[in-house]
């Protein structure tokens, strides 16, 4: 498993869960971050910066999503926004 650096200090308690159930969920596939971007369509880049607490994800669409991380559930009217 990856070794994960701390979250930024004063991170909203909500973001650190998403955050640390991504990199839960990351670990588990046993993809590295490129092939993670691959499989989704979204960036190393913006992999990392999700994966860092540096900012969140889009709205999860059911598609990309699905391949890699079972456990989300499409249609969920839960999203995850800053405040």
């Amino acid at each position: 498993m990856a070794r994960w650096r701390a979250l930024p200090a004063g991170i909203d308690p909500a973001v650190a869960a998403l955050v640390a159930h991504l990199r839960k969920a990351k670990d588990f596939s046993g993809l590295s971050i490129k092939q993670l971007a691959s499989a989704t369509g979204y960036s190393t880049s913006s992999w990392e910066r999700y994966l860092s607490g540096r900012a969140l994800p889009p709205p999860l669409p059911c598609g990309p999503w699905r391949r890699w991380w079972a456990p989300i559930r499409c249609g969920s009217s839960r999203s995850w926004t800053r405040r």
